[in-house]
């Protein structure tokens, strides 16, 4: 082989191998959307990791005043209720939710879970999906 088409070849292997990193960084980041922003909060209530429930739920300004020990405590707090979220998360991921602008998004939680949470609160932040509870008054 030639420089030339050495060259190519490199160059060519250098851009799919940058289209494929782009393809899974966008992959790698279910907050993006309000529907995968629910099912990663799911998954990782699921798999008992509190911490990163929380931190992934959380707007980055609602932590950063917070040391990690205080964050370890809340975490493990919301772990204690981890099935009573888990079954609201699971029940509004087949709801409809209402709009209320482009950042927002609220879900009312079924009559028969009422009782543990009023409805869910999706905020958008610098293009991430933040999920809020809101609870009974």
């Amino acid at each position: 082989m030639n420089k030339g088409k050495i060259s190519t070849l490199v160059l060519t292997i250098a851009v799919i191998c940058l289209f494929w990193g782009m393809a899974g960084l966008a992959k790698a980041e279910p907050r993006s959307n309000p529907n995968t922003a629910i099912g990663e909060a799911i998954r990782l209530l699921e798999q008992k990791d509190y911490l990163a429930w929380y931190k992934n739920i959380t707007p980055p300004e609602g932590l950063e005043h917070l040391t990690d020990k205080v964050i370890n405590s809340i975490a493990q707090a919301y772990g204690q209720h981890a099935d009573d979220l888990l079954k609201v998360l699971k029940a509004i991921k087949n709801v409809k939710p209402k709009t209320t602008g482009q950042n927002k998004i609220i879900y009312k939680v079924p009559q028969n879970l009422e009782d543990i949470i009023n409805a869910v609160e999706l905020n958008k932040i610098n293009g991430l999906w933040y999920i809020n509870f809101k609870y009974k008054k």
